[in-house]
């Protein structure tokens, strides 16, 4: 199988923190690269758990800022070492008076590391997590993925992903996804993936590439916030303005009564 290319804006940091823009990229990162990894998603048994409500006492996170607090629910079940992660520096208070650290507008956030330049990211073990991507999770407007330059892998720090504007996700580059086929010439995307693009928005070209293992629920406005400050330069965009992550505090979902 072999998905073609089209062209879509997406965004990708690289090397040490040299955040980069990347285009001539397809709706799923680059296709002869990343090829591989929807060719093991079985997208029949797809199920798209972002698109659902919290389920009461599911663990969240309450990213505390200095714009004001996001509320994202997390996903042990499908990345746990990415959460377990997550959970332990938060809990040790890892992300205490740390900086978001570069801020691509509009785009993604990148926080998550002591360095205020966002250059080290730290694990339990010391080792860097392999990704644990999944046909059920993808990088929709909120989604919170798992970063290292390092391809493949993730540690302490971590993206909140944005969207790319309504002129790309168009119906002319949906349909090169409905033209996919297998080798029994079987379609490979439902349109019920098409679909929750249309509804959420995100940047399709993170897809498979990597650990999404949250999503918010709250915070909108402080989310949109940060990802439209000013920043430093088109190298480092860094925010010209320092935005703090206070704290990040773990709990359990509750319904509102």
């Amino acid at each position: 199988m072999k998905l073609k290319k089209f062209k879509i804006l997406a965004a990708a940091a690289a090397a040490v923190m040299a955040v980069t823009s990347l285009t001539g990229c397809s709706m799923f990162s680059n296709a002869e690269t990343y090829t591989g990894v929807f060719a093991d998603y079985d997208f029949s048994e797809m199920d798209l758990v972002q698109l659902r409500d919290p389920e009461e006492g599911q663990p969240i996170a309450i990213i505390k800022t200095s714009k004001g607090d996001i509320t994202a629910v997390l996903y042990p079940e499908y990345a746990p070492n990415t959460v377990a992660n997550f959970v332990a520096r938060a809990e040790e208070g890892y992300y205490n008076d740390t900086n978001v650290f570069a801020v691509l507008e509009s785009y993604y956030f990148l926080a998550g590391s002591d360095d205020p330049d966002g250059h080290s990211g730290v694990t339990s073990d010391g080792q860097p997590i392999a990704n644990e991507c999944n046909v059920d999770l993808h990088p929709f407007t909120g989604a919170l993925l798992g970063y290292r330059e390092e391809y493949g892998y993730s540690d302490s720090r971590f993206m909140v992903c944005g969207t790319i504007g309504e002129d790309q996700m168009t119906e002319e580059n949906f349909d090169i996804l409905r033209e996919q086929v297998d080798e029994d010439g079987n379609r490979i995307i439902p349109e019920e993936f098409i679909d929750a693009w249309k509804e959420k928005g995100g940047l399709p070209g993170f897809s498979g590439m990597f650990t999404v293992f949250g999503q918010v629920i709250d915070g909108w406005d402080v989310m949109n916030s940060i990802l439209g400050v000013e920043v430093e330069d088109d190298t480092s965009y860094k925010p010209v303005d320092e935005i703090k992550i206070i704290s990040i505090e773990i709990g359990e979902y509750h319904k509102e009564a």
